[in-house]
């Protein structure tokens, strides 16, 4: 066994932490979660310093179960959750929460920007413009908050927060920063246009490194905290996307990757940059030199299978968990005792995000009748999820102009054999379900390529990419779920003709 590479993730629900040797093995991980706060409607803050000292937790579980990996780790790599705004001073102390991804304050911030420079930033940034993205929240700290604006000393995203505790660098990669709608996604660099435009000082913006540079090394102080040796490479990393990526070893447009996770994001590799004609698939550097990844994603995919789990079956997984019963195989038990499309119930998602891009956008579930049980509900949840994922799968293959042959599922929806199946099913695709292929561990590959612990890139995706099962559509099944992908099409259509009409409502009754 050689040297070890550490991987982090500093995803939106928790951080997880890995050690990978350099056979491509995982020695060990831990997660530590923390919370999402929202003081007002449609805000989503965290705290960075919960990032850290949930890395900084989850490495010291791993290192008291390994005492020797602390001297035999040789390399850091870093990635997160995309776009979060995290606002630091000088020192690097904490200005205010972070504002996240899914925070949904900045509506205005994105009017103007929509108006006045929607060409450029298409032209450069190669992103649409949406309350996700980094920039309309720059804009709303500057309007909104102006003293928490003075102080921040340099713009940073949520994985940055955790390399910049460990190196002292301020320091941002190429795929992250594409995320910001600054970045000329062709040339590699600071956008002069975009940011001329708005008259933004460029002593805020971070250096800019390819994903497996060598950001930095581990400082004396960082070393003493962690239990690690001072000295040793920290590569400037990727956003989760990028990281996944590579961690399900997509490297060319004839792979397709779906990330099951709180959002449903499916992407694929391409070999020069593309702007989507449609104004709705970002284009993002990947990690990988000279590739970019395009991408579609179902933002409100997981969370819609935990908000019926909590909602609907609370009490049942409460009395699961007193028995020892396997609360998730109870739930997929009943759903699998439902036909393909529920009998004519359609659930749609309460999605707002992509691929549809409707603020206002709500959810639902259609054709209710009598003889629809708990069990019809929980399968037409996974239905629609699925359906719209498809959306967004069919969208990506328009762009690419081509169906990809591989399929490949990640996270942690993939641990639900039905759902896994369904999907398949509805798209008549055959997938790969990944063993390992998660952020932290496209972050621990980075980490070992940038460092030499891996001869090359090809060389780390043969070492760590592991399928481990296939899951294959069954024809019936999918000719089965045509029509109710059509009939969850109409359900769509009219609820975002109608979607203005219920605010309004909400608004008046308010």
């Amino acid at each position: 066994m050689g040297d070890f590479v550490l991987g982090v993730d500093v995803g939106t629900s928790s951080c997880k932490t890995l050690v990978v040797d350099s056979e491509g093995s995982v020695l060990d991980s831990a997660r530590y979660e923390y919370t999402v706060h929202s003081p007002r409607y449609g805000w989503a803050e965290q705290d960075p310093e919960d990032w850290f000292t949930a890395f900084r937790s989850g490495l010291a579980d791993i290192l008291a179960r390994h005492p020797d990996a602390a001297r035999r780790i040789s390399a850091v790599g870093v990635t997160g959750q995309m776009i979060g705004l995290t606002i630091l001073d000088s020192a690097g102390s904490v200005v205010r929460p972070a504002i996240i991804w899914m925070d949904q304050r900045c509506l205005p911030q994105v009017d103007f920007l929509k108006k006045n420079l929607e060409e450029v930033i298409w032209r450069r940034a190669f992103n649409p413009i949406n309350i996700t993205y980094t920039l309309p929240k720059i804009l709303w700290l500057k309007e909104n908050e102006p003293e928490a604006w003075a102080r921040m000393h340099k713009i940073q995203l949520p994985k940055d927060y955790v390399r910049l505790r460990l190196t002292g660098r301020w320091v941002m990669d190429h795929n992250d920063a594409s995320g910001t709608l600054l970045l000329d996604v062709a040339r590699l660099c600071w956008s002069d246009e975009i940011i001329d435009a708005l008259g933004f000082d460029r002593g805020r913006l971070p250096e800019l490194l390819p994903s497996m540079a060598v950001a930095g090394q581990l400082t004396p102080d960082a070393a003493r905290l962690l239990g690690l040796t001072a000295g040793i490479p920290v590569v400037a990393g990727a956003g989760d996307l990028a990281a996944e990526n590579l961690a399900a070893g997509v490297t060319s447009s004839r792979q397709l990757l779906t990330r099951m996770g709180t959002a449903g994001s499916s992407s694929t590799c391409i070999e020069s940059p593309q702007p989507d004609p449609l104004g709705i698939s970002p284009c993002y550097p990947h990690c990988i030199p000279q590739r970019w990844i395009a991408e579609i994603a179902d933002h409100t995919f997981g969370l819609c299978e935990r908000w019926f789990r909590d909602t609907f079956f609370a009490l049942e997984r409460e009395q699961a968990e007193e028995t020892g019963t396997d609360f998730y195989a109870m739930m997929d038990a009943m759903a699998e005792a439902v036909p393909p499309g529920c009998e004519g119930l359609v659930f749609h998602p309460f999605n707002n995000g992509g691929p549809y891009w409707n603020p206002l956008l709500r959810g639902a579930f259609y054709g209710i009748a009598f003889n629809h049980g708990k069990g019809h509900f929980f399968r037409a949840m996974l239905e629609g999820s699925a359906y719209c994922l498809k959306d967004s799968i069919l969208l990506l293959r328009e762009r690419i102009r081509h169906a990809p042959e591989e399929y490949r599922l990640v996270g942690g929806g993939t641990k639900s054999r039905l759902w896994t199946e369904m999907i398949c099913d509805i798209l008549g695709m055959n997938g790969h379900v990944l063993r390992t292929a998660d952020a932290s561990l496209g972050a621990a590959m980075m980490a070992g390529i940038g460092s030499g612990v891996f001869a090359d890139i090809l060389q780390a995706i043969d070492r760590c990419v592991v399928k481990e099962r296939e899951v294959k559509f069954d024809p019936a099944r999918n000719a089965a779920y045509e029509p109710y992908h059509r009939l969850y099409r109409l359900v769509h259509d009219g609820l975002m003709e109608n979607s203005r009409a219920i605010q309004e409502t909400l608004d008046r009754g308010a």
